[in-house]
C-alpha cells in the first residue's frame, strides 16, 4: 500500500511534502494543507493506526488545539487538495473521513516521518525458544497478543498494537505465573492458542457501532440484545455476565453519567479517570464488579459506552474495555503473515497440516482381520477422561489399524516435526488422566517415567527414576529435553512426571550406544530424552484436544506416584 501511495500522491504534486525537513516552524507550509488521515486521542493509537496501514515513512502527527493529535501523510497545494482526497479515497489509499488541514489550529509537531523504517528488516528464522522481541512482529501481530493477554487476565491497556511497557510487562507477568520463566517466542505461540477457543465460542469480533462512530469487542455469538431506543442499544452475555450500553449525550447529560458512577462507587480502590479535551473515561472495580466507561465528542455529540462485568468475568471485561475506541478498528484474528506465522511454521503449521491427514490412515482392529499379533509397540498416557492418550509420532507412524491396552484406537493428529500423535479409543472410554505440570521441568530435578518396554520380554508397565540432565535435546534441540531415566524401546511415548505426579515430558528416545562408542569410542549410560511438557501442551491445544494442568505442587511418595502413572499410562500396538 506505501507503494501505491507514494505514487499517487507524488503523481499530483513536486512540493508534496514527505519528510520532516519540509515542515517549518509554520507547521504547514502556506498555499498548502495537510492531509488527515486520521485523528487519535492519544500517541500510541495514532502509531498503531501508522501502522496499521503502513505509513511510518509518511505520517507525521500534529498536535491540535483541541487535544488531539492528527495523523498527516504529507501536504499538497490547497488548490489541488480537493481532487487529490478525491482520487486517493477512490483507490481506497486513504479513509474516506480524511481531509485537508491548513494546521491553522496546529499547536506543534509530535512526530516526524521515519524515513528509516525497514519493514523488511525482520528476521526470517525466530527459534521456538528464543528470546521474545516484539520489534519484529507486526501490528496485527501484536494487537492479537495484547487481545490474548487482555482475556487471560494480564493487560489492562488499548489494544493499540503498540507495544511498549505495559504489553511487555503483561506478557513477563504471564510467562512467570504459567511457566516460571522470562518469555520466548513459544510463550507468544502458546498464549495465542490458550485463548483460540474462548473468542471463537463467544464468536468475539469487533462491532463497529455506526450511530457512535466507535467500535467495541463483543462476544457476538453469545451477546443479546436487552433493549433498544433509538441510539441507546443494552447487551448482555448471559454465560459470563458481561453487560453492554451505549447512547448518544449532550455535554450535560455526559458530565452527570461521569458524575453518578463516581458517586456511587464504594469499591476498595479509587475510580480511575482520563478528562481530555474531546473524551473521558471513568472506571470502577468494586467488591464484586467491575464498570468502565467511556466518552467521545464526536460529529457534534457524545458517543457513550459503558460496560460491566462480575468481578469473576473481569477478564473478558479487559477485553471489551481495552478494545474500546473511537472510529473503526479492525476484526480480531490471528494474523495470516507475519514473524509470528514464521515461528508458528516451526512449531504448529506441521501439525495442522498433518493432523488433518492423520485420521485417513487409521482403522479399527477386528478379531478377522488377519493379524496375529503387533508389529510394534510403544506406551501413551490419557490426558482427559474422554479416552484420549498422548504418543509419539513414530510409534504410530505407518499403522493401519491400532490398539490402546487391547482395544481399538484411531489417530487423530500427529506431529513428525515435534514426535507427537494423539490417540483414541474408537469405542468412548472413560479413563483416568495425567495432569500437566504448571511450570517446565526445571535442570537436576527427579523425575519418573513410565511405559511398556520390550513389551514381549518383560511384560507389564515398567516404572524408572531418574533426573533432568539438560534441558536441551540432542544437537542442542530446544522441544526436548535430556533424561538419566534409563529408557528401552518400547518406553516411547510414555509419559515423564515430576515429584507430584505432573507431567513434564513425553519420553522419546534413547541415545544409540553403539553409534556413539564408534564415534567416540566410549559407550554412554542412561541418556535418553523426552519432548518437554510445554511442547506437549502446545501440540494438545493447537489441536483442539482438553487437557489440564496440576495445581497443586504437593510432593507425592514414590508408591503414590507409580499408582497414578498405572492408572493413567496404556499400552500401544500397531498393525501395519
Amino acid at each position: 500500500m506505501l507503494a501505491h501511495l507514494k505514487k499517487a500522491l507524488l503523481a499530483f504534486s513536486l512540493t508534496l511534502t514527505l519528510s520532516s525537513e519540509a515542515i517549518p516552524s509554520e507547521l504547514v507550509p502556506a498555499g498548502q494543507c495537510a492531509i488527515v488521515a486520521a485523528s487519535r486521542a492519544t500517541l500510541a493509537e495514532a502509531n498503531a493506526f501508522i501502522a496499521e496501514y503502513g505509513i511510518e515513512e509518511l505520517a507525521t502527527i500534529y498536535e491540535s488545539a483541541n487535544g488531539w493529535l492528527a495523523i498527516s501523510i504529507g501536504a499538497v497545494p490547497v488548490q489541488q487538495s480537493g481532487s487529490i482526497l478525491t482520487t486517493l479515497k477512490r483507490k481506497e489509499l486513504i479513509p474516506n473521513d480524511a481531509y485537508c488541514s491548513t494546521g491553522k489550529r496546529y499547536l506543534r509537531v509530535v512526530q516526524v516521518p521515519d524515513e528509516h523504517f525497514n519493514r523488511s528488516a525482520r528476521p526470517s528464522n525466530v527459534e521456538p525458544m528464543g528470546e521474545f522481541d516484539a520489534r519484529v512482529l507486526t501490528y496485527d501481530e501484536k494487537r492479537f497478543l495484547q487481545t490474548a493477554l487482555a482475556l487471560e487476565g494480564y493487560y489492562f491497556g488499548m489494544l493499540d498494537g503498540a507495544w511498549g511497557r505495559g504489553s511487555q510487562g503483561a506478557l513477563e507477568r504471564y510467562t512467570r505465573d504459567k511457566y516460571d520463566a522470562e518469555p520466548v517466542n513459544v510463550h507468544a505461540a502458546g498464549l495465542i492458542f490458550a485463548v483460540i477457543d474462548e473468542i471463537a465460542e463467544g464468536g468475539w469480533q469487533i462491532r463497529y457501532l455506526d450511530r457512535l462512530g466507535m467500535s467495541v469487542a463483543i462476544p457476538q455469538e453469545r451477546a443479546v440484545l436487552v433493549n433498544k431506543n433509538g441510539h441507546q442499544e443494552e447487551w448482555r452475555d448471559p454465560r459470563t455476565g458481561l453487560e453492554y450500553a451505549w447512547d448518544r449525550f449532550d455535554q450535560k447529560s455526559t458530565n452527570a453519567a461521569h458524575q453518578n458512577m463516581i458517586d456511587a462507587h464504594t469499591g476498595f480502590k479509587p475510580p480511575y479517570t482520563v478528562r481530555k479535551p474531546g473524551m473521558a473515561v471513568t472506571s470502577i472495580h468494586s467488591r464484586d464488579r467491575v464498570e468502565y466507561l467511556r466518552s467521545d465528542f464526536i460529529n457534534g455529540a457524545w458517543s457513550v459506552v459503558y460496560i460491566s462485568a462480575p468481578r469473576h468475568s473481569k477478564n473478558a471485561f479487559n477485553l471489551a474495555s481495552a478494545s474500546l475506541a473511537s472510529g473503526r478498528s479492525r476484526l480480531l484474528q490471528v494474523p495470516e503473515q507475519g514473524v509470528l506465522v514464521e515461528q508458528f511454521d516451526v512449531l504448529l503449521a506441521a501439525l495442522e497440516r498433518e493432523s488433518s491427514n492423520g485420521p485417513a490412515h487409521t482403522e479399527s482392529i477386528s478379531p478377522d482381520n488377519g493379524h496375529d499379533g503387533p508389529d510394534g509397540t510403544g506406551s501413551a498416557f490419557f490426558v482427559n477422561e474422554s479416552g484420549i492418550a498422548l504418543t509419539n509420532a513414530h510409534v504410530v507412524n505407518g499403522c493401519s489399524a491400532l490398539r490402546i491396552d487391547g482395544k481399538a484406537a484411531t489417530l487423530i493428529a500427529q506431529s513428525e516435526s515435534f514426535d507427537l500423535a494423539a490417540i483414541k479409543y474408537t469405542e468412548l472410554e472413560k479413563t483416568s488422566f495425567l495432569e500437566f505440570a504448571k511450570l517446565p521441568a526445571k535442570l537436576n530435578s527427579d523425575l519418573t517415567i513410565a511405559g511398556y518396554p520390550l513389551h514381549g520380554l518383560l511384560g507389564g508397565l515398567n516404572v524408572s527414576r531418574g533426573a533432568v540432565s539438560s534441558l536441551k535435546g540432542l544437537g542442542g534441540s530446544e522441544t526436548t529435553m535430556q533424561i538419566t531415566a534409563p529408557v528401552q524401546p518400547g518406553n516411547s511415548g510414555g509419559p515423564a512426571v515430576n515429584n507430584n505426579g505432573s507431567v513434564v515430558g513425553v519420553v522419546v528416545a534413547k541415545l544409540d550406544a553403539l553409534l556413539v562408542a564408534q564415534k567416540v569410542g566410549d559407550v554412554p549410560e542412561n541418556v535418553g530424552f523426552a519432548v518437554r511438557g510445554e511442547i506437549a501442551q502446545l501440540f494438545l491445544s493447537s489441536n483442539g484436544i482438553k487437557f489440564s494442568r496440576k495445581p497443586s505442587n504437593q510432593a507425592l511418595s514414590g508408591e503414590s506416584i507409580a499408582e497414578l502413572l498405572d492408572k493413567a499410562t496404556a499400552l500401544v500396538e500397531c498393525f501395519r
